[in-house]
């Protein structure tokens, strides 16, 4: 098996808010138990562009190599891996700018694109002069990419070398955790962790209006709920199930156990399930 890398030459070709969180979190002091020393290239539409990639980096701008237009296909070229950060609805025009033909021969394609299969994205290669198998892996990385909190969602075809897969999990493990998926369950993931993030949305928003309306200040009620979200999320992925936090939490007359009582009465549950298969429905359709 090959030693992880110590460096790695990354470019990324679409710097809108989902490439901007990228850079920002790869650029934060690493606490990864695998780090790597990155050189890190941006490309953007335009110049009023790059100046809002800058402004978002503050004084770690000048740690990134920013460019636009043809500057991608430069970038590309010297990179070992190419993140493709644009929406899948811009790729043609990307491509056509960054030309990639023999400039991704050998490289690691990474996709942010939800929605584009991999042999989609192969396909759209091909047309534009690049080669038939080029080592292509689609990774979407959760917002919190920027903080090092990122959940990203990584699959790829099984023609893509272990050793390509292994320095793509490096990579975004320096911006948070990484789960490996088969590719036929990538857009299902996407739908769930999108349903979680719409309910972390709506119970810190409720709980912070129940707060002010028993008497505490509306930003310590949304810090408390925010917190205490964490704290329990946090019990199962070390391990615990929604069952064993329950019944840990059921003390004889206890608030926790009462308010899951009044949860359940008002449809809770349902509303969940609901908004959770109506999310994994509308990512299928896309």
């Amino acid at each position: 098996m090959a030693e992880p890398p110590q460096s790695l030459q990354v470019a990324i070709l679409g710097c809108g808010s989902m490439g901007t969180s990228l850079l920002e979190g790869f650029l934060r002091k690493q606490t990864s138990s695998r780090p790597l020393s990155l050189r890190l290239a941006g490309c953007t539409r335009s110049q009023p562009s790059i100046d809002r990639v800058r402004q978002r980096l503050g004084d770690q701008a000048d740690r990134v190599e920013l460019g636009y237009g043809d500057a991608s296909g430069e970038m590309a070229e010297k990179s070992e891996i190419v993140i493709l950060g644009c929406p899948k609805e811009d790729l043609t025009a990307a491509l056509k700018t960054t030309k990639p033909g023999p400039r991704f021969a050998d490289k690691t394609i990474v996709s942010l694109m939800a929605g584009l299969s991999a042999d989609q994205l192969q396909k759209e290669l091909t047309s534009s002069g690049a080669p038939q198998n080029t080592a292509i892996v689609i990774v979407i990385p959760s917002f919190a990419a920027r903080t090092g909190g990122s959940v990203s969602l990584l699959a790829s075809p099984s023609t893509v070398s272990q050793e390509r897969i292994d320095i793509v999990t490096q990579l975004f493990e320096q911006v948070g955790s990484v789960l490996h998926v088969d590719e036929g369950l990538l857009m299902k993931g996407v739908a769930i962790g999108a349903a979680c993030h719409a309910l972390a949305v709506t119970a810190v928003d409720s709980i912070a209006d129940a707060g002010v309306c028993e008497g505490v200040p509306r930003p310590l009620a949304g810090a408390f709920a925010a917190q205490f979200l964490r704290s329990a999320a946090g019990a199962m992925v070390d391990g615990m199930s929604p069952e064993q936090l329950k019944a840990a939490l059921s003390t004889p007359k206890g608030i926790t156990l009462n308010a899951v009582v009044d949860l359940d009465k008002a449809g809770a549950r349902g509303a969940v399930i609901g908004a959770a298969r109506g999310a994994v429905r509308y990512a299928e359709s896309m």
